[in-house]
């Protein structure tokens, strides 16, 4: 399948969004008519490294941390999403094992 006009500038948004975090735009590059690939050169390579060492490997830090200064209150958006999808999947899936269970293991 050939990638569009879209795809270009999602590799282009993709690529700015690197160059924010890393300080350099990692390449384009088209790969036939089929894809895109966004390459990156060996130092910014180790820059992303050690972007994600900082941003990343914090969560896998035992010490405490200090609260960091923007704030996104996931809760007011995750409850009531999972509330609206996973309760009612958790709840189908309870229905399903107690209906193959009565299925497998019936009355004798």
């Amino acid at each position: 399948m050939a990638y569009t006009p879209l795809d270009i500038l999602k590799a282009e948004g993709i690529a700015a969004g690197i160059n924010a975090m890393i300080g350099s735009k990692p390449e384009i590059r088209a790969v036939g008519n089929q894809y895109l690939e966004i390459v990156f050169s060996d130092a910014q390579r180790a820059d992303m490294i050690n972007y994600l060492d900082q941003r990343v490997g914090g969560i896998f830090d035992k010490t405490p941390q200090d609260a960091p200064a923007i704030q996104l209150q996931w809760g007011d958006i995750l409850i009531p999403w999972s509330v609206k999808y996973l309760a009612p999947a958790f709840i189908g899936l309870f229905a399903l094992g107690f209906i193959s269970n009565s299925v497998l293991f019936g009355r004798k």
